[in-house]
């Protein structure tokens, strides 16, 4: 090899070297700065959700939706909401025809806190949603 080759193949070498900055080009420079945002910006999001949550019990809502006639059997849907911090499990749910001794309930194995769960349930025709009255019956802190 010549003198003449040797210096031309130093400065390619050269100018590969400077667009690396310690040992890394430019991209993957903005893959880490990025990255390291991501992560720094999950981590103060869970930190302030943390902070800030004031742990409210389990809060729980029932709202019935319109009954449907299935043949000689009416089905409700029936919708509950968790308007608490903390998830509720084992909710047992009953709901209740007035003026008869008729009840229907359900199970859901949770609730979320600020969620909500469906379910439906189930009552001889004909029916009208004024005359059910929902509650529940009880259910676990998680």
């Amino acid at each position: 090899m010549t003198d003449k080759n040797k210096s031309s193949e130093g400065n390619t070498e050269q100018g590969e070297d400077s667009n690396l900055v310690h040992g890394k080009n430019a991209l993957e420079w903005v893959v880490f700065g990025a990255s390291l945002l991501l992560v720094g910006s999950v981590l103060a999001f869970l930190t302030s959700q943390a902070i800030s949550s004031s742990a409210l019990p389990p809060r729980l809502e029932i709202s019935l939706g319109q009954p449907i006639n299935a043949g000689e059997r009416v089905l409700v849907p029936v919708t509950v909401k968790n308007l608490g911090d903390i998830t509720a499990s084992g909710v047992e749910v009953e709901v209740k025809r007035q003026k008869t001794d008729e009840t229907s309930n359900f199970s859901l194995p949770y609730v979320p806190r600020e969620g909500h769960r469906k379910g439906w349930v189930e009552f001889d025709a004909p029916l009208k949603k004024e005359e059910l009255k929902a509650g529940i019956l009880g259910y676990e802190e998680s």
